[in-house]
Formats: structure tokens, C-alpha cells, sequence
């Protein structure tokens, strides 16, 4: 979870193209060294091409993690919601700081935990979800919040958008190549 984390963080804080790129290829050549990093850099990769998965926490509870969570009134999380005008930020802002847990991968945190929670009534889904944040370091969670909200990052989908230009250019410069020079007159 750390590297991926780390990656959207570098992620939402560059402007330039050429500083996402370099992001990435640093996150992937890290991963590439680590085989036991190779599930999670797959799950990245279904990131940052535009892949969400189904809602796996109702946003209801999510909205209790946060007034719960800050013990804060509701009254005032919803005002701090409507000046950050989204929720996985506004609980990586509202909560209190995480105690240092066990570091986890991304892969275990999608496989093992946050894919299983639909089949958990909503009270298990908010015990684990309690436990899961309070673990997390506060640099992690809006990477965690992210796929949990499955709400859209501008940085994330502007990566994505990116290569996918990239990509196209690529197969159109692969054809024009593949043809005759007869052809291409």
C-alpha cells in the first residue's frame, strides 16, 4: 500500500506530465525488483487505466467512519465535506492521525479486505473499516479512501488518459509503418 500511496502522492502534487511519467516508471522498475511486489503493481496498473472497483463500503458508513471517527458533530463534518467537496479526502483530513501498523500491499488490501466486505453485514464492514484506518499512517489513507469511495482522481485519470493517447499514437505510427512506402503516397 505504500507504494501506491506513495505514487498517487507524487501523483496529485506534480503538473507536468514528464513528473507523472517519471513517477510511474520509478514505482514499476521498484516493483519489477520484488517479485513479491508483482500483484500489487498489476493492481496499480488497473488504477491508473481508469479501473474501479464496485463499491465495496456504502457510503453510509463511510459517513459514520467520519463523524465517528472525529468525533466531531455531524453538522460540522458535513461542513467540512461541502468546503472539500469530496469524501475520501475528507476523512484522510477529518480522522485522527493512525497509529503505525503492519504494512500491508496493495493487493492484500484488495483481495483479502476491501473486495470481501460487500458479503459482511454493515456492522462487521464498519468494525474492519475501523480497525483497517486507525492502523493506516495518515500518509496512506487517500490512497485507501480512493478505491473504498471509488471516486475519481483528476491525477490518476489524467495519467490514464495520457497513456492511452500514447498508446494510440503508437498503434497509428505501427501501422503507418507496417504498410508499403507504395502505399503511403
Amino acid at each position: 500500500m505504500k507504494a501506491f500511496s506513495d505514487l498517487y502522492r507524487r501523483f496529485d502534487s506534480a503538473t507536468s506530465t514528464r513528473a507523472k511519467l517519471t513517477a510511474m516508471v520509478e514505482a514499476f522498475a521498484a516493483a519489477r525488483a520484488d517479485p513479491t511486489q508483482w500483484a500489487s503493481a498489476a493492481w496499480m496498473v488497473y488504477f491508473l487505466s481508469g479501473g474501479k472497483p464496485r463499491q465495496t463500503v456504502p457510503t453510509r458508513i463511510l459517513w459514520r467512519l467520519a463523524v465517528e471517527g472525529s468525533k466531531l458533530p455531524e453538522w460540522l463534518c458535513a461542513e467540512c465535506y461541502g468546503n472539500v467537496g469530496d469524501l475520501a479526502e475528507t476523512l484522510t483530513l477529518l480522522l485522527p492521525e493512525g497509529v503505525a501498523g503492519e504494512a500491508v500491499s496493495l493487493d492484500v488490501w484488495m483481495r483479502e479486505r476491501l473486495l470481501p466486505l460487500p458479503s459482511l453485514d454493515e456492522e462487521e464492514r464498519y468494525a474492519r473499516l475501523e480497525v483497517w484506518v486507525a492502523a493506516l499512517p495518515q500518509d496512506q489513507r487517500l490512497a485507501f479512501f480512493k478505491p473504498s469511495c471509488t471516486l475519481n482522481n483528476n491525477s490518476l485519470t489524467q495519467a490514464s488518459q495520457y497513456l492511452s493517447k500514447r498508446r494510440g499514437r503508437k498503434r497509428a505510427d505501427m501501422k503507418r509503418r507496417q504498410k508499403p512506402a507504395q502505399d503511403r503516397r
